[in-house]
């Protein structure tokens, strides 16, 4: 910057110190949050001739301010124009908060080998109060000089350039479905595409996005809450194609559970999973628990969780090896017909068949289910080959894990052209596939009781929060030799299922079969909304990219739900006239997995919920459950 000199230099010394007693007794503004867009040459216009440097910094963060300047009037040099100043103020900042020193440089000269020493003799600060708008604060150690020196940038910019750095708003604890609700400038994360659109309005009107778009085309409603969402990403909510809302109490208890038991599993599971951004759950198969019930009470408001879809289980005669309870037990083909008939009427919008199921019943609930607009999914039955099951119209496999028990026989050493052709009959036929590659983890983790895994499992922040009966389900079942700790195993030894299901999945990404994300939480070692974030490190795990595991835990879950349910008011995306479900994050999910753990709030429905709620609402579990 250019320095003028000045044919009376007192004139400038008294507007200087004029400007000091003036300043100095100003109310201090509320600052931008520092960042690059500020860097730049700023000046008093009041005050020629001196001028100031910015260089801003954001890794590390650092600000470099040069400050040209006349001499200060507590060092008496007269009034040789020729005795300006150069300083430099040179700190960190925080936020809109800068700590920095005054340096004076001595010493030197032009173009010459001299020695140069730079001495701090103050600090100073600099708050923006927008992109072209400033103030300087200094105090110099030695005379006890001090002041505020407002600024301008010499070159004015767009104003607009500066919105990334406007200090955020708080974000509201809670907001229910009548309550417009903005979500204002923030990166969106779109679906199918998995491209990051940023500076986007979101607007929520009753529960349904009713706007998507650039900041400068929307138009909010004047009675809305804005979410500031500068610097925050937008994506929609998780869909866990694979629960079983609270049936660990009667898995452990029998049916004799105590109905309050139930109760407050179901609440407590339902809070955590949308508490990790699962806002739509796929329940498969419960053994007796009011599950449309529940589903009614989130939609009214009464529960506080995701959206529940419930599927009916169909289970093999009591007496087979994984079949009943009695209540859930279907026999034969006109029985399943009418249990099928039963299960709409209930309310359940999906069937589940099992492992036992008899064979006649397994075709009969497929053709009875289809013809009443009823998707089915489960295992491979034993009953059926795995083919004629595919064939038959199974619409989605529960488990990767399905096709080895069934189709391979368990054998992980089958060849490649058994994996391609199962593959190629699962895409032939239509199936989507629910992964469940969290839980395989967990498994080869505990296998055979491995002390160290073992310890590592109820390390987890999620154990606080289990509710007691699944905490002495998952004991029994590591420590049991009937499940995961069977005679002659050994540390290790369940690695090649896990690399094998791997494989096979990843081949069917790659092939095009859907793969949706499923946790089988609360059971078998899963934890709601925690395992759906692990199932998303699961498939990356397989090799799936991180964007297509974040699309197949989002989009391919509503996808299948609302296509298959022919729902006018789709989920799976944010999209104009869809369902308001969608999780706010402070980072990136495409740069890392663990990103989706750091969560601003969730809104379901229309209801937001922010972290600062979730975080109250887990630790009165913890407590409930005496962690």
């Amino acid at each position: 910057m250019a320095l003028k000199r000045s044919p009376v230099r007192n004139t400038w010394i008294f507007v200087f110190a004029l400007a000091f007693s003036q300043i100095a007794v100003a109310q201090e503004l509320p600052g931008l949050n520092i960042g690059p867009p500020l860097k730049g040459a700023w000046l008093n216009r009041s005050m020629p001739g001196q001028g100031f440097l910015v260089e801003v910094v954001s890794e590390p963060a650092v600000i470099f301010i040069g400050w040209f300047s006349y001499p200060r009037f507590s060092e008496g040099l007269g009034d040789d124009p020729l005795n300006h100043r150069w300083y430099t103020i040179e700190g960190s900042y925080s936020g809109s908060d800068v700590q920095a020193l005054i340096y004076a440089t001595t010493g030197g000269s032009f173009l010459g080998p001299d020695a140069v020493t730079a001495e701090s003799i103050g600090t100073a600060s600099m708050r923006f109060s927008d992109c072209n708008t400033a103030e300087l604060s200094f105090h110099f150690d030695d005379s006890g000089e001090s002041g505020v020196i407002p600024l301008s940038r010499a070159i004015p910019v767009d104003a607009s350039g500066c919105d990334s750095l406007l200090p955020g708003t708080p974000v509201p604890e809670q907001l229910d479905v009548d309550q417009p609700v903005v979500f204002s400038h923030v990166n969106l994360l779109d679906m199918p595409s998995g491209t990051i659109l940023p500076e986007q309005i979101v607007v929520v009107e009753n529960g349904i996005i009713t706007q998507v778009s650039g900041v400068s085309e929307s138009l909010i409603p004047d009675d809305a809450v804005v979410i500031d969402g500068r610097s925050r990403y937008l994506l929609p909510g998780m869909v866990d194609t694979h629960t079983h809302l609270a049936t660990n109490v009667r898995e452990f208890r029998g049916m004799n559970a105590p109905t309050d038991m139930i109760e407050t599993s179901a609440r407590t599971q339902l809070l955590l999973y949308l508490a990790k951004g699962v806002t739509t759950i796929l329940n498969n198969g419960d053994f007796g628990e009011p599950i449309p019930r529940w589903g009614a009470e989130v939609e009214s408001g009464v529960l506080t969780g995701p959206s529940i879809y419930a599927a009916q289980y169909a289970r093999g005669d009591a007496s087979t090896a994984d079949g009943g309870p009695d209540i859930r037990s279907v026999t034969g083909a006109a029985q399943a017909r009418q249990y099928t008939r039963d299960a709409l009427a209930a309310g359940y919008q999906f069937m589940k068949i099992y492992n036992q199921t008899p064979r006649a019943a397994v075709l009969a609930i497929l053709d009875e289910a289809h013809q009443l607009g009823m998707p089915v999914i489960g295992h491979l039955p034993q009953t059926l080959s795995a083919e004629e099951t595919l064939d038959s119209g199974l619409d989605m496999v529960a488990h990767s894990g399905a096709y080895l028990w069934r189709y391979f026989n368990n054998d992980t050493g089958s060849p490649n052209w058994q994996v391609n052709f199962i593959v190629a009959r699962s895409l032939n036929d239509g199936t989507t596939v629910t992964a469940t590659m969290g839980i395989e983890e967990l498994i080869g983790q505990i296998w055979c009781n491995d002390p160290d895994g073992v310890a590592q499992y109820w390390a987890r922040e999620e154990t606080r929060y289990m509710h007691p009966t699944t905490v002495s389900l998952n004991n029994r079942s590591i420590t049991a030799n009937w499940r995961w700790n069977p005679d002659g195993c050994v540390k290790g030894g369940y690695a090649h299922v896990t690399n094998f299901l791997q494989k096979l999945t990843l081949k069917l990404h790659e092939a095009g079969v859907p793969l949706t994300m499923g946790t089988d939480s609360p059971t078998v070692l899963g934890m709601p909304g925690f395992s759906a974030i692990d199932e998303v490190r699961a498939l990356v795990h397989c090799g799936i990219p991180l964007l297509d595991a974040i699309r197949i835990a989002t989009w391919n879950g509503g996808q299948f739900i609302s296509n298959k349910l022919a729902l006018s008011t789709p989920i799976g995306a944010i999209r104009a006239g869809w369902r308001a479900d969608m999780i706010l994050l402070e980072s990136n999910p495409l740069d890392n997995a663990d990103n989706l753990e750091n969560i601003t709030g969730v809104m379901a429905g229309g209801r937001w919920k922010s972290a600062a709620f979730f975080e109250s609402e887990m630790q009165a579990i913890a407590t409930l459950y005496g962690n």
